[in-house]
């Protein structure tokens, strides 16, 4: 099956308001790109995300984060919070990554690693005072999928970490993604 080439297609988190992509989003559909080679059964690639940059608001972070917070970065939010209401989180990926993996039959799985760091600044309100909060290097995203025809892929994508000793750890995100050689699709 030949799927070196040009890609555009979609990608929808499993969970979550829009505004709060980088945690979770709930059905809205984010557009990417790809440029495909396979040689021998070995992918490679890259990757554009075409929206890379989201705000979110501190009650938003705390409502997601809720059963994960500990008691002091719960306080640490609401005392943040309550200084600055008008408080919003900027976070902005690189734009491209770097894909590699298998294609085996019309199974396809590859690994997308973000070329550069994730950037996260705080608006501290209406005086437009900026804060930068912390460079965070990208997690890898896994994606597995089904070649349909020469012309789309639909599969599905997690983000896993390893703990430390080696173990995966639960997913920290998860979705569906779709890939044409024609227009962007609808999921």
């Amino acid at each position: 099956m030949n799927i070196d080439g040009r890609w555009e297609g979609v990608y929808v988190h499993a969970k979550g308001p829009k505004a709060y992509h980088p945690f979770t989003i709930g059905g809205d559909q984010y557009a990417i790109s790809a440029e495909l080679r396979v040689q021998g059964g070995r992918v490679t690639g890259t990757m554009t995300d075409e929206e890379r940059v989201f705000e979110v608001t501190l009650p938003q972070m705390m409502e997601r984060d809720r059963d994960t917070m500990s008691p002091n970065t719960a306080h640490g939010y609401a005392e943040f919070s309550a200084a600055h209401p008008e408080a919003l989180l900027t976070i902005e990926y690189p734009a491209q990554s770097d894909l590699s993996g298998r294609l085996e039959g019309d199974r396809l799985t590859f690994v997308k690693e973000y070329r550069g760091t994730l950037q996260q600044t705080f608006n501290l309100g209406r005086d437009k005072r900026t804060q930068p909060v912390q460079t965070v290097s990208m997690s890898t995203v896994h994606y597995s999928g089904v070649v349909i025809n020469e012309a789309l892929i639909e599969g599905t994508w997690v983000i896993r970490k390893t703990g430390p000793l080696g173990r995966w750890l639960p997913p920290t995100d998860s979705g569906q993604f779709r890939l044409r050689r024609n227009p962007v699709p609808d999921l």
